[in-house]
């Protein structure tokens, strides 16, 4: 097949480490322009990968004739005019996470893709990391029985030292915005999208003045099940702390290392999977799987996975965690 002819807005970091190498080496794309309002290292970045007219207005970028669809990888609070823009103007649409800043904006995005018929993917990675895919297929299978309970945080340092991400009016919000929504969705996406009937959650700010930098929060489902979450910037860990625990009627499992048991004769077996690639690698296959992914929903081989309409979905829960957290009361959903 002719190769998807790709733009990519924000030549930042996950751009760099990510996007633009993944993209290189695929055939099922041609990189085919590079957009960034920083033009020190827009012009620095297009020459290394020998990208010409390196552009610096994205309303002007998205027109190209000779664009099919683009990546925006930029700050949070521009993800919902370029995706306009980029949209309006007939192109595919892969957006970084989270979707918007707010509801409104993700519905917003979600409505002018479905009228056009185009594609809008948000990168929500995770769920295309193999440990994470081989769990959902033992959940989804039943092989550890009814869900009942979910354990799961995420400790790192701040993902960005730009200005930008720790302005609320910017970002959307603080560490829950930034590795809380990623949590959620992943876990949601595990469970087949169980309905979540409340949610209450605090936030603490010890170490930024806008946003928060610890959160903590408790989602019941309708299912009667329950989500414990907790993330942070401020942890004073060796390293990042990334685990999620599942319990079910039938067994257990837990991912970074993936461990699933089953009960087996009344007694619990190690039933893990051998998993093709290291461990190390597991970051960088899960975005070859994400824009493979995103090719094929683009020529219409597959449904899109992480749509718009879930990750406002997702917005929805996130604004009622900043309702719970301001008022310190539960928000029944």
């Amino acid at each position: 097949m002719k190769s998807i002819r790709i733009g990519i807005i924000g030549t930042g970091q996950i751009s760099q480490t990510a996007h633009i190498p993944v993209v290189s080496r695929m055939d099922d794309f041609e990189l085919a322009g590079l957009c960034d309002v920083q033009k020190n290292m827009l012009h620095s970045v297009a020459a290394r990968v020998a990208v010409k007219d390196p552009s610096t207005d994205y309303r002007v970028f998205v027109t190209r004739e000779d664009l099919d669809a683009v990546i925006i990888a930029t700050p949070t609070d521009t993800h919902h005019p370029i995706g306009l823009a980029a949209l309006r103007a007939g192109k595919h649409v892969l957006i970084e996470k989270p979707l918007a800043t707010t509801v409104r904006e993700a519905e917003e995005l979600t409505r002018v893709a479905r009228d056009r018929d185009l594609v809008l993917m948000v990168g929500m990675n995770h769920r295309f990391k193999q440990d994470n895919a081989a769990l959902k297929n033992f959940i989804h299978g039943g092989e550890l029985g009814t869900i009942f309970m979910i354990q799961a945080g995420w400790l790192n340092y701040q993902s960005s030292t730009q200005g930008w991400f720790s302005k609320r009016e910017r970002a959307g919000g603080g560490v829950f915005m930034d590795l809380g929504i990623v949590m959620i969705d992943l876990i949601l996406w595990l469970l087949d999208f169980p309905i979540v009937d409340t949610v209450s959650a605090s936030m603490f700010s010890h170490k930024t003045k806008h946003v928060e930098d610890s959160a903590s929060c408790f989602f019941r489902l309708a299912n009667a099940a329950s989500v414990s979450l907790q993330v942070s910037w401020n942890a004073s860990v060796e390293k990042q702390q990334y685990y999620l625990d599942v319990i079910g009627s039938k067994g257990s499992a837990s991912v970074n290392p993936l461990r699933i048991h089953k009960v087996i004769a009344g007694s619990p077996a190690n039933v893990t999977p051998v998993l093709p690639d290291p461990h190390a690698s597991i970051f960088r296959k899960s975005y070859e799987h994400e824009l493979r992914h995103f090719a094929g929903a683009i020529r219409g081989l597959h449904p899109v996975i992480s749509t718009g309409d879930e990750a406002a979905a997702r917005m929805r829960l996130v604004e009622a965690a900043y309702r719970s957290a301001a008022s310190m009361r539960e928000i029944i959903l």
